[in-house]
């Protein structure tokens, strides 16, 4: 847990052991339609929360990195101006063996919401 400047305390899900380098990791997809790539909107709003907390935290690196090609891309062109210069957008890809196990979740879960 870091100390945050409103006085309250978060788990990031990256710390390096100096405490000089923070971030948070989304693996979060995009989902394909026949017409555009699309995302929920819990997805966009919990990147701006997490984008939000790494701006109450003191570091001198602040990473936010998406797991997803197509979740960085639509992002990165919806924030645009939107965050801090000081927070580093990122995209680092999953080895095919992990994300394979990702999107399998992710099937599951859209199966047991009928979505």
């Amino acid at each position: 847990m870091l100390p945050l400047s409103t006085g309250g305390n978060h788990r990031f899900d990256i710390v390096s052991t100096n405490r000089t380098i923070v971030g948070e990791i989304k693996s979060s997809g995009v989902r394909e339609s026949s017409s555009k790539r699309k995302v929920g909107v819990g997805t966009i709003k919990s990147i701006y929360y997490d984008l939000y907390l790494l701006n109450l935290v003191t570091a001198t690196r602040k990473l936010m990195i998406l797991t997803n090609p197509g979740l960085y891309l639509l992002f990165s062109d919806h924030c645009r101006g939107k965050i801090l210069p000081d927070i580093d957008l990122r995209l680092i890809e999953l080895p095919p063996n992990i994300e394979s196990e990702i999107e399998s979740a992710r099937r599951s879960a859209r199966k047991e919401k009928g979505i």
